[in-house]
């Protein structure tokens, strides 16, 4: 039975393509599957855009994604100073320290995670010393 479909609407375009039985042109195809494709890229871009809203999202999510990273942790912890969390921070810088030490990181990741620590526990100690905090 084919129906009557109202010119102009989104029901003609159903009809036109599945309704009336007829089949699906080459180029019909490939519209549908980039619009699939670029629908979903579309909805993890901004999934994906909220990890960027500040820089304590941004380094707690590249912790989450390599927690064996040494520099990683240790911009964290620089991020949490800048947030005021300095315990939580001072945790982390240790054990960006001891993540530092293991024999899988290259020399230069070492150097810049031991740089980053070395600044985030003279600002830790500075805080401390002006809030008179031990």
């Amino acid at each position: 039975m084919i129906r009557s479909c109202d010119p102009g609407s989104l029901e003609e375009l159903w009809c036109q393509l599945w309704a009336e039985g007829r089949p699906i042109g080459r180029q019909t195809r490939v519209v549908i599957v980039a619009m699939l494709v670029f629908g979903v890229w579309s909805v993890q871009t901004c999934r994906y855009a909220a990890v960027y809203r500040s820089p304590l999202t941004l380094w707690h999510h590249a912790v989450e994604q390599a927690p064996y990273s040494p520099l990683a942790a240790a911009n964290y912890a620089s991020a949490l100073i800048d947030a005021g969390d300095v315990q939580a921070a001072a945790h982390l810088l240790g054990e960006a320290r001891r993540l530092a030490a293991a024999s899988h990181v290259p020399a230069w990741e070492r150097a810049a995670t031991l740089q980053v620590v070395t600044e985030g526990e003279r600002l830790i100690l500075r805080m401390r010393l002006l809030l008179g905090v031990p």
